[in-house]
């Protein structure tokens, strides 16, 4: 802290009494005490039990009412189709499902829509108070705090993004605003540049605990779906495929009414053109239904290299249905990657061998060739140090199977130890005078070309 000199040009107690100082900071600490007991009483004005109960007891109440009035105006406005049967059951699922226009049994004009929208958002707000009343009531103050400090719907409106009402209807949440303006910029489609729109990848990093696989996830698969253009592709790791495909079922599989297709590929699966045919049905049933596929990087890379094996084996009818698939994956997925920073890792491409076994190139040369340069160096190492003793540490081995201590101060000495070294494996092979200097000057000009020799 900066001593107050507006206050105190000096500190020279002959210009300044002591008792004058520390009367300022006494003050200073007093009101910086006043301020903080003020935060501690604002912070006890927090909502008591009996508030909430009263706030939720209003709300249950207004929901009840709405309720009530959009099951009359249905039942009136369509009595004869429900005397004859031709409507099912009123429920809140099944008018849920109209909400999202997934089923036209249940005919509703726009005022019974908005009412029901409603009723949905009063719901979730009653599931809200619900939450914070039970923290309050088991003193998890943490939680209470949270729970009361999360506004919903702040930075969204429900009736653009039915889907993640829905969600929080069925998962007993409140979507956070961060989690909002991350899942906004992630459904973010096409980039204009030059008057033309191309496809752009996104990625983004949040913290731990902050609901990316648990909430942000599901709001992307009800979001991204659509019949027309979009199948969303959810890739996972392996090894949390089991617990994400639960997840996702239990979140999106209720009332959102999202099938999750998991697809798996492994290198033993044979298939031929008729099970092909199925897959390839069964991802465009998906896309018009708003499925999600739910599959891994190993199983995509799996039936992908699968194609390229099926060609080799001169089964072309199968591998061209194969490729089919692939191509309109490539035109109708939306891929959402889960864990990014793993599954793009390198170690997660997937590389087998095909074919007959074959030598690599150069055989067995190509890791003889590092010993023998290596036993070279360790050779001439000690003329080397002799010759260019201050430009060259040379420490001998604890035993004589050990390689030395050897490092190089300058260029010099390794130019010439360089030329040692090709010199003495030249001479230990059988080529031509001509030929020994085309390839020696091969390996000590940098700057050689193929064309020069």
């Amino acid at each position: 802290m900066k001593f107050p000199n507006h206050i105190f040009p000096s500190i020279n107690h002959k210009e300044n009494n002591l008792s004058e100082i520390g009367n300022y900071f006494e003050n200073q600490l007093n009101q910086s005490w006043k301020k903080f007991l003020l935060d501690e009483q604002i912070r006890k004005e927090d909502p008591s039990i009996d508030e909430i109960k009263e706030h939720l007891n209003c709300l249950q109440t207004e929901s009840i009412q709405s309720w009530n009035v959009l099951i009359e105006s249905i039942t009136t406005s369509n009595e004869q189709l429900f005397e004859i049967g031709l409507i099912s059951r009123i429920t809140p699922t099944n008018l849920i499902a109209v909400l999202q226009q997934n089923i036209e049994n249940i005919p509703l004009n726009n005022d019974q829509l908005t009412l029901l929208g409603g009723t949905l958002v009063c719901w979730t707000l009653e599931q809200q108070l619900e939450r914070a009343l039970y923290y309050a009531i088991h003193d998890k103050l943490e939680d209470f705090l949270k729970e009361i400090s999360t506004i919903p719907h702040s930075n969204w409106k429900p009736f653009e993004h039915v889907s993640w009402l829905i969600l929080e209807l069925e998962m007993n949440i409140t979507i956070r605003e961060i989690q909002t303006d991350v899942a906004r910029h992630m459904m973010q489609t096409n980039m204009t540049t030059d008057q033309t729109k191309v496809n752009k990848n996104l990625v983004m990093q949040m913290n731990m605990g902050e609901g990316k696989t648990s909430v942000i996830l599901p709001m992307l698969a009800a979001s991204l779906a659509s019949s027309n253009s979009s199948l969303v592709r959810i890739v996972v790791l392996k090894s949390l495929f089991p617990t994400n495909y639960q997840s996702l079922r239990c979140k999106l599989g209720g009332l959102l009414n999202r099938r999750i297709f998991p697809f798996l590929c492994r290198r033993d699966m044979d298939f031929n053109d008729k099970q092909i045919n199925h897959i390839y049905n069964r991802f465009k049933q998906g896309l018009y239904n708003c499925d999600i596929i739910l599959t891994s990087p190993e199983d995509i890379l799996s039936f992908d290299l699968l194609t390229i094996d099926k060609c080799r084996r001169n089964e072309f009818n199968v591998g061209h249905c194969m490729l089919t698939v692939q191509r309109w994956l490539k035109s109708f997925a939306r891929d959402v990657l889960d864990e990014s920073d793993e599954i793009l890792h390198v170690k997660y491409q997937l590389v087998y061998t095909v074919g007959n076994q074959q030598n690599v190139d150069g055989g067995a040369e190509r890791w003889n060739i590092i010993q023998i340069i290596l036993h070279l160096v360790k050779k001439h190492a000690i003329s080397i140090s002799k010759r260019f003793n201050e430009q060259v540490c040379y420490k001998f081995p604890p035993r004589k199977s050990a390689f030395p201590e050897f490092r190089l101060q300058s260029q010099q000495p390794y130019s010439l130890l360089c030329e040692i070294v090709a010199n003495d494996w030249l001479d230990q092979k059988s080529y031509r005078y001509e030929d020994k200097k085309i390839i020696l000057s091969f390996i000590l000009t940098t700057n050689s070309s193929i064309e020069q020799l």
